[in-house]
């Protein structure tokens, strides 16, 4: 959307592959929330993420500045959450982010609760050089969209797993 398809995911495969190739890091940045994506695109993203063999991986939720054209087409779509201020244009830890823009088919809450999913369960793991869990992303996406994330004994390992890394990142 943003490139406004200017950009080949085959391409991006080749360029991840080539950068493999020769030693250099690939790590790719996402932004997820644009107007007409949906559940399909976002797998197809995440799909990306776990199988490009990048090292590394960033996704953060569209954040339209006033003054931007972005930020124009959300205002005309009636897409940026009312009442906001400076404060809640937040770039930093992923846990404290919350969307301020819905689209189409998510509110900005089920934006905010898809991105914290693709933190906790891809990028993590995949940043740290950790095996990936190997989630079904379109059921648990759809859990999300339901309001029911459900805590299967996998995920629940890969959670603690998560926090307790965190915690001896911490000491």
């Amino acid at each position: 959307f943003l490139k406004k398809n200017a950009v080949d995911v085959d391409d991006c495969y080749r360029a991840v592959k080539l950068c493999n190739k020769i030693g250099i890091s690939a790590w790719g940045s996402f932004i997820l929330g644009s107007p007409e994506e949906d559940v399909n695109d976002i797998v197809a993203t995440i799909n990306f993420i776990e199988n490009s063999g990048l090292n590394g991986a960033g996704v953060y939720i569209a954040c339209p500045y006033p003054g931007t054209y972005l930020y124009l087409l959300y205002k005309e779509k009636k897409y940026i959450k009312e009442n906001i201020t400076w404060a809640d244009y937040v770039v930093g830890e992923y846990d404290n982010v919350r969307a301020i823009i819905r689209n189409n088919y998510f509110s900005s809450e089920q934006l905010t609760e898809i991105n914290i999913y693709i933190n906790n369960y891809i990028t993590h793991f995949l940043n740290n050089g950790e095996d990936l869990p190997g989630l079904n992303h379109y059921k648990e996406i759809n859990n999300i969209l339901k309001n029911r994330t459900i805590w299967t004994k996998e995920k629940t390992y890969w959670k603690i797993k998560y926090f307790f890394n965190r915690i001896l990142k911490k000491i």
